[in-house]
């Protein structure tokens, strides 16, 4: 009986050092693995849509300081580091790029450079023979073209070397893209004159003759904040102002195939999952039926930075602080007060076994929660 009992003691003491060698206590503090110092003069996060950029094993491309700075994810080492074009400030909600280079426009100018990823140096510019870009709004691309939002009623169309192909006008300024290489998918937003409440529609374009295949249409808000995202041929978005809506769309037809009333700042879908940032809360809805599953309130304040996960768990800054939550069941598992430097959190990315937050003036990569 003592061997017996002695061998469960062992094999309960291996169980319960693997386990504490593998979960994180709440506890515990969130493991830094390491920290860059911005280059540049920071801007306020406040103004920061952008988040850091996860570019396969190998980069992590920021650019809260008026520069574009390609990090090494492992070490932090700066890979490069150069001023954007004309000084200009990457003021859009999404970086641009493909497995080898980044497609920079140029607010309120009519340029565009493309970017070598592995060097930094510039591989060609393009322009627009009349008009100029805009940022703030979500651009698309596929494996040919660049879909990229003006500043006026349009959105123009470039080859992947900077050769400018096409303006398509429209009635609506145009908010977010995204292309399935066969179709092209504009969200829209404005207030008709003496609505207390905006509209929407997402209208779809075939690629190659920019017809148009169908529109939908709310009234309940606008797509002014949100990106869409295509999952399995379903489009997905969501609507700010008025109670507000968050959609699902048979990306073939435009047919509505659920509709939850619910203010969306930004989302991601995940797992049959789609998570939610309402300024006050995350909510959790079933991507097949629209149904809440769960719904986390953080109590006071409200933010509109971006989600990040990473096998089971969510990562999100809220006020001044960063939390992690169950992604199964919204529990808060883990609290971040305030940045090592003393300022908020801001915009975050996750992905092989690393977490990166932004603060007001550095890039913090931690260890991801388990």
């Amino acid at each position: 009986m003592r061997t017996y009992s002695f061998f469960m003691l062992v094999v309960l003491f291996m169980a319960a050092a693997s386990c504490s060698s593998n979960t994180n206590n709440p506890e515990e503090p969130f493991r830094l693995l390491w920290e860059f110092a911005y280059q540049g003069v920071p801007e306020g996060l406040s103004l920061v849509t952008l988040a850091p950029e996860i570019i396969g094993n190998n980069y992590i491309a920021i650019s809260p300081d008026r520069r574009l700075t390609n990090l090494d994810p492992k070490t932090g080492e700066v890979l490069w580091s150069n001023e954007l074009p004309e000084n200009a400030w990457i003021t859009t909600n999404n970086l641009l790029h493909d497995s080898d280079t980044f497609y920079i426009k140029i607010d309120q100018t009519s340029k565009i450079v493309g970017w070598d990823i592995l060097t930094g140096t510039k591989k060609w510019e393009g322009a627009l023979p009349s008009g100029t870009f805009f940022d703030f709004r979500h651009d698309a691309l596929d494996s040919q073209n660049l879909y990229l939002t003006g500043n006026q009623l349009s959105f123009f169309v470039f080859r992947k070397n900077g050769e400018f192909l096409l303006e398509k006008k429209m009635d609506k300024n145009p908010r977010a893209l995204i292309s399935d290489g066969t179709n092209i998918y504009v969200s829209q937003a404005w207030r008709p004159e003496g609505s207390e409440s905006s509209y929407s529609r997402i209208v779809s374009y075939n690629s190659d003759s920019m017809d148009e295949e169908w529109s939908y249409t709310t009234q309940k808000g606008g797509f002014y904040t949100a990106s869409m995202q295509l999952v399995d041929n379903v489009l997905y978005s969501g609507t700010v102002s008025g109670n507000g809506t968050f959609i699902s769309l048979n990306a073939n037809t435009g047919k509505r195939i659920w509709a939850k009333d619910l203010i969306t700042y930004r989302f991601l879908v995940e797992n049959d999952t789609i998570y939610v940032n309402n300024s006050l809360n995350i909510v959790a809805l079933d991507s097949n039926t629209g149904e809440e599953l769960w719904r986390t309130d953080f109590g006071v304040g409200d933010a509109s930075d971006n989600i990040a996960y990473l096998n089971g768990y969510l990562y999100h800054s809220h006020g001044s602080a960063l939390f992690i939550l169950d992604a199964t069941t919204g529990e808060v598992v883990h609290r971040e007060p305030v940045a090592p430097d003393g300022t908020p959190f801001g915009n975050v990315a996750a992905a092989n076994g690393r977490v990166f937050a932004q603060s007001d003036y550095h890039l913090y990569a931690y260890e991801a929660w388990q």
